[in-house]
């Protein structure tokens, strides 16, 4: 199904009681205005969708709703009631529920243990009940349709069976105000059509909805309002049929945005030279499990020219880490070779593939593609150590003054949008974390660059500007791979698609695309 084209059904008319009501929400760090005088108004049996840029102030003013953050100025009330300023287990109290964009999951502890943290029911002697929380979150998973084992260890799963989970844990507190922050980020159409027919028979119970998405078709296709968030401002509340996706693109920026593709049209490709040798090649690997739900690589063989975009397209789940780890050297295949520049690094450390010029992306730019609590400056200069004009005493003292200015250059040079090159990277808004990302990994010298998911979570402007760095590198001759499981950012940037399915690839499609050959073909048939 595909989600651009169901229509919200308008809300029951016996649930239409203010749920939550904000006042003149005002928040302030330092000199930046995240949230500046916002009023908002969500009732019983509504899909409430908030769309702005990364920054704009969305998560902010969720995080004053769900307790997490506490407002400078303003009230929040919740069915009538002031409580502004109450904690996030105040909230939870109070029937206010948030499903982050950023998991707040514990990796060691199994799934039914997330779910149940700070809930747990209790045996005897107040014990915890481990029968009683594998049970609840069996039965709460597979009544919404979203199969996971509680026995799994969460480090062990997927992003996207993570993003499963926190959906779940959600749902179990019964909360009658639900806040979905990027939720399908990491679901396909057929799953994020699934979790809509859901989050419609929640709102046919009167419970309500606000949902913050980048995504503007899913905007349209599910909202009942929508309200647009600006540099921290509330600029418009409309219904769907009022506005386009063309619309709300600009009132999101505040410019016309139009989606990047190869020059030569939507779902073709520029040429690329392959009869030059490939600048990355893995042949005939494989790779046997790792851990207890790591997908087995089977016969694996990709192959990046110069100025060659391919995409490893797939459903979450289906071996795309476990490919990034044999394409960046984390992992040593069991059989096959990778070849990086026509050298042979099979079984070599990451810290060889970078030398060989390989630039990466990682696919958790805060869990393995900065260090949040350091500057921006110091992110930069990741794996720069060697640079004799940033880094004294073999790599031991950093020069703080060329750093700074290294750092100023980039800022304006890749658009990241911060106050100073001192700020924490963690700070920063998930599009200008991953400019942060993009920037380190471009001004390097490299030949080859694997970007997995590099637009996941990110807004029209910044998917716009990650898409057209990508497309430079490729103009420069470079090779680019990317790892996704988004059929249009596939489609949009590709010369080839190697379509992912169990660990093995199970067709490679080139220009003209076709979305349902490519459905068919991530979906095993």
């Amino acid at each position: 199904m595909d989600v651009s084209a169901a229509s919200a059904e308008p809300a029951s008319a016996a649930a239409t009681e203010v749920a939550v009501e904000l006042r003149s929400v005002t928040k302030r760090y330092g000199a930046v205005t995240a949230n500046d005088r916002i009023p908002l108004t969500v009732r019983g049996g509504e899909i409430h969708v908030l769309v702005g840029e990364n920054g704009a102030g969305k998560s902010t003013l969720m995080g004053i709703l769900s307790g997490t953050v506490r407002p400078d100025e303003g009230q929040v009330l919740v069915r009538g009631e002031d409580v502004t300023g109450y904690s996030p287990r105040a909230a939870i109290v109070k029937g206010v529920g948030m499903v982050h964009q950023h998991f707040r999951l514990v990796g060691a502890f199994t799934v039914a243990q997330n779910i149940a943290l700070g809930f747990e029911p209790r045996g005897r002697f107040r014990t915890l009940d481990a029968v009683a929380s594998r049970e609840s979150a069996r039965r709460v998973s597979d009544q919404f349709g979203l199969a996971l084992d509680p026995d799994a260890v969460v480090n062990d799963l997927p992003v996207g069976l993570q993003q499963r989970v926190e959906i779940v844990k959600t749902l179990m507190r019964k909360a009658h105000v639900l806040i979905f922050d990027e939720p399908t980020a990491v679901l396909t159409e057929e799953e994020s059509a699934a979790l809509f027919t859901i989050l419609r028979k929640l709102r046919e119970d009167g419970r309500a909805i606000i949902f913050i998405t980048h995504k503007l078709r899913e905007a349209l296709a599910l909202a009942d309002t929508i309200s647009v968030l600006r540099r921290g401002k509330l600029v418009v509340t409309l219904k769907p049929g009022e506005t386009s996706v063309a619309e709300l693109g600009t009132l999101m920026v505040g410019r016309a945005v139009a989606a990047v593709r190869q020059e030569n049209g939507a779902g073709t490709a520029a040429p690329a030279s392959r009869e030059a040798a490939p600048l990355l090649a893995v042949r005939g690997a494989a790779l046997r499990p790792k851990a207890l739900h790591s997908v087995p690589v089977r016969d694996l063989t990709i192959e990046a020219h110069p100025g060659e975009v391919v995409s490893v397209l797939g459903v979450d789940g289906n071996g795309q880490q476990e490919i990034i780890s044999l394409l960046t050297g984390t992992e040593r295949p069991d059989e096959g070779t990778v070849t990086v520049n026509g050298r042979d690094l099979t079984g070599q450390r990451p810290g060889a593939f970078l030398a060989a010029g390989l630039g990466v992306v990682p696919a958790d730019r805060q869990r393995e593609g900065l260090v949040l609590p350091m500057s921006i400056a110091r992110n930069l200069l990741l794996d720069r150590r060697h640079e004799r004009r940033f880094f004294r005493a073999r790599g031991l003292l950093l020069n703080e003054r060329a750093a700074s200015a290294y750092a100023r250059e980039m800022m304006e040079k890749y658009d990241i949008r911060a106050q100073r090159p001192e700020q924490p990277v963690a700070s920063l808004s998930g599009g200008n974390q991953q400019k942060v990302v993009l920037a380190r990994e471009l001004e390097r010298d490299i030949s080859v660059l694997v970007a997995a998911h590099p637009t996941r979570g990110l807004d029209v402007g910044s998917i716009e500007y990650v898409h057209a760095k990508l497309l430079e590198l490729k103009a420069r001759g470079r090779a680019v791979v990317v790892v996704t499981s988004d059929l249009d950012e596939a489609t949009a940037l590709s010369d080839v698609i190697c379509v992912l399915y169990r660990g093995a690839i199970a067709g490679v499609v080139r220009p003209p695309f076709s979305r349902h050959e490519l459905g068919i073909l991530m979906g095993g048939k």
